[in-house]
C-alpha cells in the first residue's frame, strides 16, 4: 500500500483522530521557534492528528500518525516510545513551508513586544539610577 493510500484512508476515518490533538512544541522546535508558543485553541483547531497505528508505552499513547493542517496532510509522525523524540516527515518541501509560514503566523499574532519610550521618565525604580545623578 503507498503512503498516499495510508494517509486517505486515515485522515477519512473520525475514530483515528486523535482527541487530544498534536502539540504545538514539536512543530515550533523543529523549525527554531523554542522559545515560542501559539495559542492551544487555534493550534487544535488547524492542526489534527490521525493516527495510523498507535500502542500504550507506559501511560502514552505512541506510533504513527499522520499531521493535518487546515484539513490538507502535510506530514507523517513516528515516535517508538515514550522518552524517545518525536520524528517528523513532511510529504514535501512545499508542505513543510506551509508549515512553517503557518506557525510563523501564529508566533507574529502571539507575540507581545515590549517598548519604552526613550524621551519619557524612568518608568522604573528611581534608587535603580540615583547614582547617575
Amino acid at each position: 500500500m503507498k503512503l498516499k493510500d495510508v494517509i486517505a484512508k486515515v485522515v477519512n476515518d473520525p475514530s483515528k483522530e486523535d482527541k487530544w490533538g498534536a502539540d504545538s512544541s514539536d512543530f515550533l522546535c523543529l523549525f527554531g521557534l523554542h522559545s515560542y508558543s501559539v495559542d492551544y485553541n487555534v493550534f487544535n483547531d488547524a492542526v489534527k492528528t490521525f493516527w495510523i497505528k498507535k500502542w500504550l508505552c507506559t501511560d502514552t499513547y505512541v506510533g504513527y500518525s499522520v499531521i493535518v493542517l487546515n484539513g490538507e496532510p502535510v506530514a507523517v509522525t513516528r515516535q517508538t516510545a515514550r522518552k524517545n523524540d518525536k520524528d517528523v516527515f513532511f510529504l514535501s518541501a512545499d508542505h513543510a513551508s506551509k508549515m512553517h509560514s503557518w506557525l510563523i503566523e501564529q508566533v507574529k499574532n502571539d507575540f507581545e513586544l515590549n517598548c519604552s519610550d526613550p524621551e519619557a521618565d524612568w518608568p522604573f525604580d528611581p534608587s535603580a539610577i540615583s547614582h547617575l545623578e
